[in-house]
């Protein structure tokens, strides 16, 4: 995103380093660390994947699960389930007989809190689109919020924690990295990170020793930086 050289520096033999070395053309260099924000189930769900393939059904699969739920238990659990459905042609397995309801894999599904729900007019069959519930509401497309979170933020482990690591660096430029996951941050700054408009943000206080913010949300290939030097900008990336 910068253009920079970046050199991985912790190799775990020396507890409490810094991620990675950034190193400038004119001899300048800064210390980073990456970090993630967010549930750990739901951030766990996220890094599994968002399909499940099952070849034997011949239509496609909508499933929304709350932040609680495992992938192993999705994985146990649905075939079965759009397996009973398929059988009666349901595309809604509340709609299976009382028989059913008592069989181990519609427990969970009714304690879960997932829903299912059959796409039979998809153009691809065979595949569960697996996704996290929606949520809603204003989005701070200008990101006028962000400092207040920031600064709300800088006792909790992730901030705190990280800033330190940095500062034991005895390097001048300090950045950190946040993968922020939307279980992390409210949904209103979190729908304007994945694509900012036009940011209005003041400078959050208290940051120093840091002097570089890097907010990074897993859609939409957007980073958004805060500079001790130049303000708020924002990046675009590719995997």
């Amino acid at each position: 995103m910068l253009g920079v050289e970046v050199e991985h520096a912790d190799d775990n033999r020396v507890p409490g380093h810094f991620d990675a070395r950034i190193s400038y053309g004119d001899g300048r260099e800064a210390a980073l660390e990456v970090t993630t924000i967010g549930d750990p189930k739901a951030i766990e769900m996220l890094s599994k994947g968002t399909e499940l393939l099952i070849p034997a059904t011949r239509i496609a699969w909508d499933l929304r699960y709350p932040v609680s739920v495992r992938m192993k238990d999705v994985q146990r659990h649905i075939p079965e389930i759009i397996c009973w459905c398929d059988q009666f042609g349901f595309t809604d397995p509340r709609r299976l007989r009382e028989g059913y309801l008592s069989m181990p894999a519609m427990r969970w599904y009714e304690r879960s809190g997932v829903r299912l729900m059959g796409m039979p007019t998809a153009r691809r069959g065979g595949v569960v689109y697996v996704l996290p519930e929606g949520s809603g509401g204003i989005v701070d497309d200008e990101l006028r919020g962000l400092p207040a979170w920031i600064e709300s933020q800088q006792t909790a482990p992730w901030f705190a924690d990280n800033r330190a690591k940095l500062a034991r660096s005895g390097i001048k430029e300090l950045h950190l990295f946040v993968r922020v996951h939307d279980t992390g941050l409210p949904f209103s700054l979190f729908a304007g990170l994945i694509d900012p408009i036009q940011i209005r943000a003041t400078d959050p206080r208290g940051m120093a020793p840091l002097t570089d913010l890097w907010l990074l949300p897993p859609y939409g290939q957007i980073a958004t930086r805060w500079s001790s030097v130049e303000g708020w900008s924002v990046h675009s990336y590719s995997d």
